[in-house]
């Protein structure tokens, strides 16, 4: 089940130079008979601006979890990351306790087919993006 699809932007150069569209997924409303280790997934795909050193995940990232009472923690973060070798990748976030109670560093791996392919049934345009999963 598809809880939140909403775009959000970055102001910068221009009106609003980066945007990314966020859709957010609950696999256990929509296979209540599966355990999933994590339910709850954040799908977010560039909208617009150019490629950055920055995503979504480390510019928006705390801000759209707080602003959907998303426990970060527990989240499965898949973002796109186009014309790169591993363009669908999965943001773990890690608390900073040094740092204050809303501190987070991200680190990034390549998504597995298994992730992909529980997304896929939610966002249709996904066919669209080029996908190299590993297993």
């Amino acid at each position: 089940m598809i809880l939140h699809d909403k775009t959000y932007r970055l102001p910068g150069v221009g009106r609003w130079a980066h945007a990314w569209r966020v859709r957010v997924i609950d696999l256990s409303v929509s296979q209540p008979d599966m355990i999933h280790f994590r339910p709850v997934i954040l799908f977010a795909v560039r909208s617009k601006g150019r490629i950055l050193k920055t995503n979504c995940a480390e510019s928006l990232g705390k801000w759209v979890c707080k602003e959907l009472k998303l426990d970060i923690e527990h989240l499965l973060w898949i973002e796109h990351f186009p014309n790169t070798p591993e363009p669908m990748r999965v943001a773990k976030f890690q608390l900073k306790p040094l740092f204050g109670d809303d501190i987070y560093s991200v680190q990034w791996r390549p998504a597995i087919s298994n992730e992909i392919q529980a997304i896929r049934p939610f966002i249709p345009d996904i066919e669209n993006i080029t996908i190299n999963a590993t297993s």
